[in-house]
């Protein structure tokens, strides 16, 4: 978003920032499963302590690994 000069919030919630690139981006709609990893970011980061069974785990790990690879893609 930064190098095409859109301006967006600072925030840690995935949903806002995701609809911002869908607006920019319809391939954007592809993550759209990102939205749901918004309660772990904002929770960890605010001390929250939040006890997740290592299944979740797994799939928070699976789904952010998937959605870096699509974005790094996007700014290669």
């Amino acid at each position: 978003l930064d190098s095409n000069g859109i301006i967006f919030p600072k925030v840690h919630d995935l949903e806002i920032l995701l609809s911002i690139c869908i607006k920019q981006d319809e391939s954007f709609n592809d993550i759209d499963y990102v939205t749901s990893l918004s309660v772990y970011a904002i929770g960890s980061r605010y001390d929250e302590i939040i006890d997740i069974p290592k299944e979740e785990i797994d799939d928070i790990l699976t789904k952010s690994e998937k959605a870096l690879n699509f974005i790094l893609s996007k700014i290669k």
